[in-house]
């Protein structure tokens, strides 16, 4: 989107959005530098409205961080109604980041059929 801000004349917002993303990308290797930890104790409880695909990735990523997280769904379960979903794991890189390990379940597929 830099771009677009460029061409709008709004080069000075261009050079803080840059800078800011510099900063934070500093504090992310500085996190990961120092094994991951997160300090959650200033934190308060996160509510993620979901519990769909997205919903239960966000929610176990973060609680594998340490984060108090309710997840809030309104089917009363998977039976509720028709799931024209499915599960497969294309980025393996991206589920270990995340901490989820799929070795011992059987549900998931990691190719299309």
């Amino acid at each position: 989107a830099d771009w677009a801000f460029s061409r709008a004349g709004q080069r000075q917002l261009v050079r803080k959005l840059r800078q800011r993303r510099k900063r934070a990308a500093g504090a992310a290797a500085a996190a990961d530098a120092g094994g991951g930890a997160v300090d959650v104790s200033g934190v308060g409880r996160i509510i993620v409205a979901g519990g769909g695909i997205g919903g239960a990735a966000v929610a176990v990523a973060l609680q594998s961080r340490g984060f108090d997280v309710l997840v809030l769904e309104a089917d009363a379960s998977l039976d509720s109604r028709k799931q024209g979903y499915g599960l497969t794991i294309q980025r393996q890189d991206a589920m270990q980041a995340m901490g989820i390990n799929l070795a011992q379940d059987d549900a998931p597929s990691t190719s299309h059929y």
